[in-house]
């Protein structure tokens, strides 16, 4: 008969715990690895990616980042133009000193600033939510904390229009051009959806988008058609790419020049936050980053 001692049980017990531990980091590490070389197969880098260069230098020191001009930007590296949007676009640019979390705490609330400058009017408050995903968490909060009209947009529900109170949803997109997609689904641009709700003297103090890659379409055409005076608070989900896969100078470059032409326009981050499901290693720099970032505007001019 075999003897087992409490102290061999204990031995192989941890044997056991640390083969699992292995299998569980290393597994993990082998898929968040794998999946990265993939996404990486497009992206050389030069000699210069693999250290700071003099412009990225002075990018990580100042605590203000600005985008330079446009003729700069063409002039700039691929990890350069990375470093930059990456440190632009998570730094706050204007302190708010009073925000409020509308709609839920986690994904589907946004935070607006409520200072007294950039609070939306009771007597005149008109809100639109593009991208709503069967979550009216934040319209129906807008409705009642600020007594807004809020217009809800989405097609890819499969629900028709309603009314519910202050809370309007249309069966409507939102493009940079009037079009309907295989799915059937009709998209409008932004000049058209106010035309077609009346709105067009009507400011929108509060537009809030979370569009799937449109808003680098969308926003440039509502900037060129002077569509975004008189709203304050501008909150946008920007997503270089919906998962995790590094993205090049075609993506990084006209990211910059949307969020320069914003700041051109009065728009500061006063708040942001990094969507860890679009994370990614960079494949240069080693450096953990994201593809996807919550982006709170307020318009100070």
């Amino acid at each position: 008969m075999i003897q087992i001692s409490k102290r061999h049980i204990s031995v192989c017990l941890g044997l056991l715990l640390a083969i699992s531990l292995l299998y569980t980091l290393y597994g993990d590490s082998e898929k968040f690895e794998s999946s990265v070389s993939r996404a990486d197969d497009k992206i050389t880098c030069m000699p210069n990616d693999y250290i700071d260069t003099p412009f990225i230098k002075q990018v990580k020191k100042h605590e203000t980042v600005i985008i330079p001009d446009i003729n700069t930007l063409e002039t700039l590296s691929r990890e350069e133009l990375a470093v930059l949007y990456h440190r632009y676009i998570e730094n706050i640019q204007y302190m708010c000193k009073r925000k409020v979390r509308l709609g839920l705490i986690e994904d589907g609330g946004w935070d607006i600033c409520d200072e007294e400058r950039f609070r939306p009017k009771t007597d005149s408050c008109l809100v639109y939510s593009f991208g709503i995903n069967n979550d009216f968490s934040f319209d129906e909060a807008v409705a009642k904390y600020y007594g807004c009209d809020v217009h809800s947009f989405d097609p890819s529900m499969d629900i028709g229009d309603f009314t519910k109170g202050n809370i309007h949803f249309h069966n409507l997109g939102i493009s940079a051009r009037d079009e309907e997609t295989k799915e059937k689904w009709q998209l409008l641009r932004y000049s058209s959806i106010r035309s077609k709700l009346g709105h067009t003297k009507v400011p929108i103090s509060i537009l809030k988008m979370d569009i799937e890659i449109y808003e680098w379409q969308v926003l440039p055409d509502i900037i060129s058609s002077g569509d975004l005076v008189g709203t304050s608070n501008l909150v946008v989900e920007f997503h270089l790419e919906m998962s995790s896969p590094e993205q090049d100078i075609d993506r990084y470059l006209p990211a910059l020049k949307l969020l320069k032409s914003l700041y051109d326009n009065g728009y500061r981050i006063f708040w942001t936050h990094q969507n860890k499901w679009c994370k990614f290693l960079s494949k240069c720099k080693q450096e953990l980053r994201t593809n996807c970032h919550e982006v709170n505007f307020v318009r100070v001019r």
